[in-house]
């Protein structure tokens, strides 16, 4: 309706501009008493929209106001034609325009009753305004009220369709929308990172999930997914100018990439497909990915726990049965030393070889045994910062390791952990002694070693700028008997990866040839657990105290 009535005064505006035209261009043709009725009808059609317009939102509850406006247009178009003059007139045509606004808003019956109105007064106009009679007359009335009903019809079935046409439409936008909202609200919600990108590599969308597991805070929309994959730098075609990614060599693979931001190796298994519009043409690519870092760790545990225990079942017998006879070798060889009634200087010295190699074994042995017995689940309180100062301590008085490394701490954790002072010292101490060894040849470097709180868990990182491992090397350095030194069992690594799993601790090395190692071990560390386990125990002291003074 508003559209109506800013169409209705516009062709006021027009007869008035029309009129003040001509009024001006030849003031010497142009009868003022005959236009000055003409100026006072306008001032009184723009006087009445202007309260219709001030009112319109009470005329719009009123059809009845809206269809005495549209009466009224017509009676005062029929005194404007009547003062311009009927047979001459050029604002015949406005009768049409109002039937045709008149079908808009009240359909076909409104356009049908405002076209007999308008032919009404139209044939009044006509046989008043003009001294001709005859069939001149008949046809001007015959042509022009045909032509009003005939409008009248076809605007009120264009408004009809127009309507229907509008509810459809937004029958279909709704639908659109509903869709649209679903279709966010599944990409919203699934945990896989997306992100959609243009052929050169700028990201134009990202769900939620793609912005938690990169870690991201701000909008990416714009940014190159270089950013975070610098793999893609692979598959541009710098032939063009700007380069764009190659679609047919963009591959569904696993990609390794290191976060610089927090020193961390995340593992992200990525695929990434071309988007094609309707005739083939590129228009960008999706890009789905994952971390899978805690699924590769624990499929990295998985498989050291399975070899541990297949080496544990089996070693396990053969080291008491070697443990039997050597035993029995070792009386035997010293029974033998001392039966001799003269012993050289040559004979000594490989009884003390012999006798020194089979205390060596004997150690193996045992130490291997150390290492396959089960051990009970640790119930101490301890304070994780105190073991690494008392391996420290340690470190800095055995003088057969590199005293020109510089040993670095920064212990923050405060949290306390359940767990074995002993053992925790011996494996910290296992590490240590890894990363000085590491770091032999060097005549300078730094080993830094710090304790962090996390949530419900206390990391150590313990790193060393040594000479690094390969990947082959990391896979099997908690492998018993495995060892890159020369004099070296293989058991440390092993019996320190045994302690921690004990402590259900939870080991990542991350390590590179010529550039240093890091070890990452995270403890549980649940304040609450631990609270109550220590009160737990206590009660069980104390009740245990109490059940003995009975009993004596």
């Amino acid at each position: 309706m508003l559209v109506v009535e800013v169409i209705r005064v516009g062709f006021y505006a027009a007869i008035l501009f029309v009129t003040a035209l001509l009024t001006i261009q030849q003031p010497h043709f142009v009868n003022l008493d005959l236009i000055s009725p003409i100026y006072g009808l306008l001032s009184c059609a723009f006087i009445v929209h202007l309260f219709h317009v001030w009112f319109f939102d009470q005329a719009l509850r009123n059809w009845y106001v809206k269809a005495a406006i549209f009466a009224f247009d017509t009676l005062l178009l029929t005194a404007i034609i009547y003062h311009s003059g009927v047979s001459q007139s050029i604002f015949l045509f406005l009768f049409l325009v109002n039937i045709v606004l008149c079908g808009f808003v009240f359909r076909t019956r409104g356009a049908i009753v405002l076209a007999l109105w308008t032919s009404i007064l139209f044939s009044i106009l006509l046989l008043l305004g003009t001294d001709e009679i005859g069939q001149k007359i008949i046809f001007i009335l015959g042509i022009n009220n045909l032509a009003f009903f005939v409008v009248a019809v076809l605007s009120g079935l264009l408004s009809e369709q127009i309507t229907t046409m509008g509810v459809e439409l937004k029958e279909r936008g709704r639908d659109i929308q509903v869709l649209q909202d679903y279709n966010k609200l599944i990409v919203d919600n699934v945990p896989t990172g997306i992100l959609t990108m243009d052929p050169f590599g700028k990201v134009i969308h990202s769900n939620p999930s793609a912005l938690k597991i990169l870690n991201i805070k701000e909008n990416v929309v714009g940014q190159a997914v270089m950013r975070w994959f610098p793999h893609f730098n692979d598959y541009f075609d710098k032939t063009t100018e700007p380069a764009k990614l190659r679609a047919e060599i963009i591959p569904h693979r696993r990609i390794l990439h290191v976060r610089k931001s927090d020193e961390e190796k995340r593992i992200y298994e990525l695929i990434c497909s071309p988007m094609r519009e309707g005739e083939g043409n590129l228009s960008g690519f999706i890009l789905l990915f994952e971390d899978n870092t805690e699924l590769s760790r624990l499929e990295n545990d998985v498989r050291q726990a399975e070899k541990m225990a297949a080496i544990g079942q089996l070693a396990a017998g053969i080291a008491h049965e070697i443990r039997n006879p050597l035993a029995s070798i070792s009386g035997s060889v010293e029974l033998l030393f001392s039966l001799l009634k003269s012993q050289t200087d040559d004979e000594k010295k490989l009884m003390n070889i012999v006798m020194k190699e089979i205390k060596r074994l004997n150690g193996l042995v045992g130490e291997f045994l150390d290492f396959v017995r089960p051990e009970g689940s640790p119930e101490s309180q301890i304070n994780l910062n105190e073991v690494v100062i008392s391996v420290i301590e340690l470190i800095k008085m055995n003088k057969t390791l590199n005293q020109r490394v510089n040993l670095v701490h920064d212990l923050q954790s405060q949290k306390p952990i359940l767990g074995n002072f002993n053992k925790l010292k011996q494996a910290v101490l296992n590490i240590l002694i890894n990363a000085y060894q590491a770091m032999e040849k060097k005549d300078d470097g730094k080993i830094t070693v710090r304790t962090l709180d996390y949530p419900e868990k206390v990391i150590l990182k313990i790193r060393d700028e040594g000479v690094g491992m390969n990947e082959s090397t990391v896979k099997k350095m908690f492998e018993p008997f495995h060892t890159t030194k020369k004099t070296g069992t293989g058991l440390g690594l092993a019996v320190t990866h045994k302690i921690l799993e004990v402590h259900g601790a939870k080991v990542y090395v991350d390590s590179e040839l010529n550039q240093g190692t890091e070890f990452v071990i995270e403890f549980p560390s649940n304040q609450e657990v631990v609270n109550s386990k220590i009160e737990l125990l206590t009660k069980d002291k104390n009740s245990t105290e109490i059940l003995k003074r009975g009993r004596s």
